[in-house]
């Protein structure tokens, strides 16, 4: 068996102890956490060696020989061992069915500082100073033909423990350590505040510049900058079932402490009592006093789940370099520990003062021989109810401010609807659209179609989504065509096949209606595009026309420019819908502040698989999307012969944006509206989005 204990604690004679049980006897192997308490009356070595002893069931009463210079079995614990010490021993059971001998090896990290100058001590520092650990070799003890109880050898030339065992005794130690085999893993743990980049870089500068010190590195081990941080609260060794609870209790408490915004100060050391540094560190110059509060409120949190933490108060500080074990202090390390003072003196650091608010995370920490290893298991945000609280209060308000708008609609949608599924529905179509500016025809999307089109907005809307949700039609609002190269978005197949060829064959009755001038019905395709809004957009985009034209074009129909808006989501009062004025295909302009009556025409509720098909020239606006999901509305534009033929600069050549390939599956009479925008079999569709 493998057994490993730690002693996180020594301030007091009353000592807990984690012990870690590797099993490999009778072919089973696991591993189990024991947490055991030390009586204070337990001081010398030999004493808390046989308690171990009999807690692990090896021997009722054991007797230990060790060598004296090493760990001197009358000698007090708590001068041998300190704080972040680990004491490895492996017990290994050998021999026949009834003759047992556990063989023990003893090993321990690499020490700290020395604050006990018995000789003793110091004796065992150099002994442990060694890249190999330290072990004891043990000599099998076979038990005696008389029964008796477990003996003991000791030779000092050989540093040797033995320990025998009776057949029950074995027995009982094997099932002992076979229901250790189904324990919990365990993690060494501590809550800390990771750098932000600036402050990281200042670190690795200041680093930089003191390594070239001479012999400073013989001194000072220093840290990776990429695992540098603030520690907040050293939490030993946690079980993973525990782990989730710290889990759980640190995302509610974190995100309800208020955020704190942190910058560095100047260098410091922390020394040893002889002199040399032990930490060389950057202070926290502003934000520290609520770092404190902060780490108070954690503290009491991780006692109240049971997690026992040291009596240590931790002062905010970035520990960059560690001072290193040293048997001797020669001139070259003084002189070094003097070049090091005189440069914290007179070279301040500079430090990039600008502030970053914190974030909390739970590290991992790994002991290597190289050092320690830290690992980020999770990372909360300060202050995150509190945004969630401000954003819900504000969502609230504006719930309760446009009550009114958000309930009631001025527009009566169901008779501004028509269904392509019924017959002569083209002329009823016309009858509304030519009435009002703008028509909602039913039934044109199948929810299949709805599904492949709308997958194919949200991978375009992530290209155009920057950090801020400036957009480019308001914040929060983005324009497919005004984002992309090419003006359109017909590169990609879902709007060819089922926008423009499929729906667009539909409509093909209404589209020839709309666009006859008496004497013939000549249109043409312009481009694709459409536009969405974020979730929580709580502001209305202003009523405004997509196009201004000049006299010549000053009459209800033909309508020189068309948009056909595809519902690929439901439109409620709540997600974003279009807000349309009737009638208004005209006007030139139009009073400010809008009227409510305006601001309350919502076009809600429309189904999915239904178009808004509009006069671009009839008012409109977009309203707020108080859901947490993207709202979509693609759309296809036309163009009729007459406004086509004005060669205006800012609409016309349009861009070809159709590949070849796409355009080759068209039916033949979508083809011959699409012949101005279609690419050669040469160019390639390479379509850029802006991002924004």
């Amino acid at each position: 068996s493998s057994l490993l204990v730690e002693l996180p604690e020594f301030a007091t004679f009353e000592m807990r102890v984690r012990l870690q049980c590797c099993v490999d006897c009778s072919g089973q192997s696991g591993y189990r956490l024991f947490l055991v308490s030390i009586p204070k009356h337990l001081l010398t070595v030999n004493d808390f060696a046989k308690h171990l002893w009999q807690l692990l069931g090896l021997c009722a009463c054991p007797q230990l020989a060790l060598q004296t210079f090493t760990l001197p079995p009358h000698e007090r614990v708590h001068k041998l061992l300190r704080e972040d010490d680990i004491i490895n021993i492996f017990l290994t059971g050998e021999g026949s069915r009834s003759e047992t001998s556990v063989v023990g090896s003893l090993s321990r990290m690499e020490t700290r500082s020395c604050k006990h100058s018995t000789g003793a001590f110091r004796e065992k520092r150099r002994l442990l100073k060694s890249p190999s650990l330290l072990h004891f070799e043990a000599l099998q003890q076979r038990r005696r033909a008389s029964g008796s109880c477990g003996t003991s050898a000791y030779t000092p030339a050989s540093t040797r423990i033995c320990l025998a065992s009776t057949t029950a005794q074995k027995r009982h130690t094997e099932r002992s350590f076979e229901d250790a085999a189904h324990g919990d893993k365990s993690f060494r743990l501590f809550l800390g505040i990771p750098l932000s980049n600036a402050a990281r870089h200042c670190c690795e500068m200041i680093s930089n510049q003191l390594e070239a010190i001479p012999n400073l590195t013989r001194i000072l081990r220093f840290i990776d900058p990429q695992q540098l941080h603030i520690t907040l609260t050293f939490l030993g060794n946690v079980s993973a079932c525990m782990l989730e609870k710290l889990k759980a209790r640190m995302s509610e408490i974190v995100t309800s402490l208020p955020p704190v915004s942190v910058c560095l100060g100047e260098c410091g050391i922390f020394r040893q009592q002889d002199g040399m540094p032990r930490i060389l560190y950057v202070a926290v110059a502003r934000g520290s006093a609520e770092l404190k509060d902060m780490m108070c409120e954690i503290q009491r949190a991780c006692k109240s789940l049971g997690i026992r933490l040291g009596k240590k108060n931790l002062t905010p500080h970035v520990t960059i370099a560690r001072g290193r074990m040293l048997k001797a202090h020669g001139q070259k390390t003084l002189a070094a520990t003097q070049a090091l003072t005189n440069w914290l003196a007179f070279t301040p650091a500079r430090f990039n003062r600008t502030p970053w608010l914190t974030e909390v995370g739970l590290f991992q920490s790994t002991l290597l021989p190289s050092g320690a290893c830290y690992k980020a298991l999770q990372i909360w945000q300060p202050g995150l109810h509190q945004k969630q609280a401000k954003r819900r209060k504000v969502m609230q308000e504006s719930l309760v401010s446009l009550r009114q708008e958000l309930l009631e609609s001025t527009l009566d949608v169901r008779s501004l609807s028509v269904s392509c599924n019924r017959v002569g529905w083209e002329q009823d179509a016309f009858a509304v659209f030519a009435e009002h500016g703008f028509v909602v025809v039913e039934d044109l999307l199948t929810a299949s179609q709805c599904a492949t089109i709308l997958q194919d907005c949200e991978r375009v809307s992530q290209e155009l989504v920057g950090p801020g949700r400036r957009g480019n039609r308001g914040p929060g609002r983005y324009s497919f065509g005004n984002a992309s190269s090419t003006h359109s978005m017909l590169h990609i197949p879902s709007f060819t096949h089922h926008l423009l060829d499929s729906s667009g064959s539909n409509l093909r009755p209404l589209l020839d209606l709309i666009f006859d001038d008496g004497k013939q019905r000549c249109f043409s395709v312009l481009a694709g595009g459409g536009d969405f809004v974020l979730g929580n957009v709580e502001t209305f985009q202003a009523l405004h026309s997509d196009i201004q034209l000049p006299k010549a074009f000053n009459s209800i129909l033909p309508t020189p420019l068309l948009s056909v808006n595809y519902c690929v989501q439901e439109l409620t009062l709540l997600n974003g819908a279009m807000r349309m004025v009737p009638g208004t295909q005209l006007s030139k302009e139009w009073p400010t502040p809008e009227p409510d009556v305006w601001r309350q025409s919502r076009l809600c509720p429309l189904p999915a698989g239904a178009a808004i098909v509009r006069d671009v020239r009839t008012l409109h606006g977009g309203t707020p999307n108080l859901t947490d999901r993207t709202r979509y509305l693609p759309s296809i534009e036309y163009v009729s012969a007459a406004f086509r033929n004005t060669n205006r600069k800012d609409k016309f050549p349009p861009a070809r944006s159709i590949p070849y390939e796409l355009y080759e599956k068209l039916q033949p009479e979508v083809q011959k509206l699409c012949t101005e925008i279609v690419m050669t079999k040469a160019e390639q569709a390479e379509v850029t989005f802006k991002r924004c």
